[in-house]
């Protein structure tokens, strides 16, 4: 992969004219879930709106010949280009610092997916140093409308998504899958996700890699709390589900202690948020 030097100069980066992408709502969320074998496992780091088809930015773990790197998708401005056209995709924060890396024209006249360039990147890429740094950027490729994507709140699930793509293999740290970060508990999200669609069947199995109890509560199409059962350490439990179905996760009083949403292709997913002292309960 080609790259240019860190710091552009101003006819680089031919950004004149810099619309804001469309994100009401959107949401910097990783979603890990490690196997044994880590051609199972599934690390991705996605901006875009909970429990929807609009994202901005979709980045999952891959692994070459060479070793891991990060698949990125992102929308873009195409400029007429044909799918499969090589491309130079530039980011700049607007004060002199960025990076061009090449990529490929994806999605063009695709009813679902992402419409923009596709890049392929090493996992310590100058790109992902200047997402930490900037609350915004800005990118484009030659001839294309300039596009603004908000990296504010990006750091902890890009980290989370980097160190998981760098070691995408449950259990060598020594036993069970680390706890992932506070932020990617998903929490947060209670009151805004609900289950949409029930016509796209996928069952998965949940697994409590914890040393606790953890129970697990489905979120219905009216946001209500559907108690599904409960599982001691190590025990695990599948589940006839659709994708979009978003569960919560429990300690033994009922306290949220992380959100996951089923998606297509996903068989698994690994419980790991540790437990929380919320007071005396």
């Amino acid at each position: 992969m080609t790259r240019l030097p860190l710091i552009l100069a101003s006819a680089a980066v031919a950004l004149s004219s810099v619309t804001a992408h469309a994100q009401q709502g959107y949401l910097w969320q990783d979603y890990i879930d490690l196997a044994q074998n880590p051609f199972e496992s599934h690390v991705s780091l996605v901006y875009g709106v909970p429990e929807t088809d609009d994202l901005q930015f979709f980045a999952s773990c891959q692994i070459g010949a060479g070793g891991t790197y990060a698949s990125v998708q992102i929308v873009a401005d195409t400029a007429g280009l044909p799918n499969g056209a090589p491309v130079s995709l530039s980011f700049t924060d607007g004060a002199g610092a960025g990076t061009i890396l090449d990529g490929t024209i994806i999605g063009v006249n695709a009813e679902f997916g992402v419409t923009g360039v596709e890049l392929a990147l090493e996992l310590d890429d100058a790109l992902f140093n200047l997402m930490r740094a900037r609350d915004f950027l800005s990118y484009a490729i030659p001839g294309g409308q300039g596009i603004e994507i908000r990296t504010a709140g990006v750091a902890g699930p890009l980290d989370s998504f980097l160190t998981a793509c760098a070691d995408p293999v449950a259990g060598t740290t020594g036993g069970d899958l680390p706890p992932p970060a506070d932020h990617a508990h998903g929490c947060e999200m209670l009151g805004q996700v609900l289950s949409h669609t029930g016509d796209m069947p996928q069952q998965i199995t949940l697994t409590n890699m914890t040393d606790g109890y953890r129970g697990v509560v489905w979120i219905d199409y009216n946001g209500n709390f559907v108690d599904m059962g409960g599982l001691n350490a190590g025990e695990s439990m599948t589940i006839d589900s659709y994708v979009t179905h978003p569960f919560m996760i429990t300690d033994g009083p009922g306290n949220c202690l992380e959100v996951m949403v089923t998606t297509g292709g996903q068989p698994s997913y690994s419980i790991t948020a540790p437990g929380q002292f919320f007071g005396n309960e």
